[in-house]
């Protein structure tokens, strides 16, 4: 794992967001949690060029997770957005020109299903 590659994750379950931020370090990944959107929304202005991957939950306690994702994702060309759900993820809903850069998880999912998708859309960005 590149210890440069930033990780925003949004995810509102406190047990869930600490195994997943944990898991991420332990692989070399910098990681900031965010345990809604507004927080999120202010992390990403702070720096908005610093991540490389947005892992969001759909279902936030303030806001869509899809609708957050499609903000980050419209203020930097580079970023790649990992949503995770419980429900199916209709990535054939978001807006087409953003599709590319998406890729959904299905809630409960091991740890290898999280860091391949990860990967996957990080090798989405170098091709």
């Amino acid at each position: 794992m590149d210890p440069a590659i930033r990780i925003l994750l949004i995810e509102d379950d406190p047990q869930l967001s600490r195994f997943m931020q944990t898991y991420l370090k332990q692989l070399g990944y910098t990681v900031e949690l965010c345990m809604d959107g507004k927080s999120a929304l202010a992390a990403f202005e702070r720096a908005p060029d610093q991540f490389e991957v947005v892992v969001a939950d759909l279902t936030l306690p303030d806001m869509s997770g899809q609708d957050l994702a499609i903000q980050l994702a419209e203020k930097d060309p580079k970023l790649r957005v990992l949503l995770a759900s419980g429900y199916m993820v209709p990535l054939n809903t978001l807006p087409e020109n953003l599709r590319d850069r998406f890729g959904a998880l299905q809630k409960p999912f091991l740890p290898n299903a999280l860091t391949g998708s990860i990967e996957k859309l990080l090798k989405k960005n170098r091709q």
